[in-house]
């Protein structure tokens, strides 16, 4: 692990990652269409730029939750590498399998240098649980506005399901880390583990307010409903909350059954095809509509994958150690 670590910090490893980076971005762009993404991208520039703006802000508020999570130790931690971290983890969160888990075991890796394992490891666990939160606060208005579109459907009954299950989870997490030995016993699962893992539990117990970061992230998905009045404005579509809140709701499904695959492309473009006409979309208008925002996404993963050339000279001994 620690030769990896070094890879990753010297200057050939900053590079491989961008090389890397950029043959995902490649990859991507094939997948959705190489045209079909050009011609999304010049249909509407004016609100393309709004959706790209947008898909910052919520990650931002995102990354920024995440951060107030380190309590006072945030203050140890560069802002320059707090805007590294936040871009890459934004990348990995976008590409890989289960994009959230792995880019929060990511960037508490990378901030670990700066607040010690177990206070990134715990933060990192406490992320998670309000991110799952988060969508159950925003599948509630969603779900009220599919219903009122488009009465009782599957569209409705798979947000009425990624509420609860969502809720199940996010609660879940955060009791188990509040009361349990997670960690401890997620460390037995990894070398070295066991001395980092009684650690993370001692961080876990201690009494921390999370109304702050949970206000972040319920932000964010406020953030990216405006994103969703933005796309509708950009394929000619009548622009309403209700239709936004519905189509917020296919991102919530089309997240939930396709996690596995990154951005969820293909996936939201097929949700956006059979929901549009309850909905009041045409069906190529909410293609249109998941192709504006993958390429929005593609962009900032391509600009994420430059970060590394951003890293720090030099690194501190890791904090605690």
């Amino acid at each position: 692990m620690k030769k990896l670590t070094a890879l990753a910090q010297s200057p050939v490893g900053r590079v491989l990652a961008v090389l890397l980076g950029m043959g995902v971005v490649a990859l991507l762009v094939r997948q959705s269409g190489p045209a079909l993404v050009w011609a999304a991208v010049t249909k509407a520039p004016v609100f393309f730029s709004v959706v790209f703006l947008l898909e910052f802000l919520l990650s931002s508020a995102e990354s920024w939750a995440v951060v107030l999570l380190y309590g006072e130790k945030r203050r140890q931690i560069p802002l320059r590498e707090l805007i590294r971290v936040s871009l890459f983890t934004y990348s990995l969160i976008s590409i890989l399998p289960f994009g959230r888990a792995a880019g929060e075991a990511s960037r508490a890796t990378m901030f670990a240098r700066y607040v010690g394992v177990p206070t990134a490891a715990a933060a990192g666990l406490r992320a998670q649980a309000l991110s799952l939160l988060g969508n159950t606060f925003i599948s509630v208005p969603c779900g009220i506005a599919v219903y009122l579109l488009m009465g009782p459907s599957l569209l409705f009954a798979g947000i009425a399901l990624h509420f609860v299950l969502t809720l199940l989870l996010g609660a879940g997490i955060l009791l188990a880390t509040r009361h349990g030995k997670m960690a401890e016993r997620l460390g037995k699962l990894f070398r070295r583990g066991e001395g980092w893992g009684a650690g993370v539990d001692d961080e876990l117990a201690k009494e921390q307010s999370v109304s702050a970061p949970m206000f972040w992230i319920c932000l964010a998905r406020v953030i990216r409903i405006g994103q969703r009045v933005a796309l509708l404005a950009a394929v000619g579509a009548p622009a309403t909350l209700f239709t936004a809140l519905g189509a917020d709701g296919i991102n919530l499904v089309a997240s939930m059954i396709g996690d596995v695959i990154p951005s969820q492309v293909g996936v939201t473009e097929a949700g956006y095809a059979m929901a549009a006409e309850g909905l009041q979309l045409t069906s190529s208008e909410g293609i249109a509509m998941a192709l504006l925002v993958h390429v929005a996404q593609i962009l900032w993963v391509g600009i994420g994958f430059f970060s590394p050339l951003l890293a720090a000279r030099t690194v501190p001994a890791p904090a605690g150690e």
